[in-house]
């Protein structure tokens, strides 16, 4: 094989690995997007049971259980502590810069 067709194969293996690197990050963004979408209806579902525990005078503290050891503990409280400031920008977007 000439150095030609010999360089030839190699650009097309290139190519060809780009590609299916390309074709790989879009599939995966796609599916992070999805994963995202159903974290914030789980997290809204969530919040709801939690605002009806609360309404129904379980307390201050509400513990939703799942299965084995999963559970989420959720605590009703007169003050806001951001734990995770890219929330707010999700919610506000670029309304509140600050």
């Amino acid at each position: 094989m000439s150095n030609e067709k010999m360089e030839r194969a190699m650009a097309l293996v290139e190519e060809q690995e780009i590609s299916w690197d390309v074709d790989a990050f879009f599939s995966i963004k796609v599916q992070i997007d999805e994963l995202t979408e159903l974290k914030k209806d789980l997290q809204a579902s969530i919040t709801k049971r939690a605002k009806h525990d609360f309404d129904q005078g379980k307390g201050k503290t509400v513990v939703l259980k799942g299965s084995g050891e999963n559970s989420l503990k959720v605590t009703r409280s007169e003050t806001v502590d951001v734990k995770h400031p890219d929330f707010l920008y999700q919610i506000f977007g670029a309304t509140y810069d600050d």
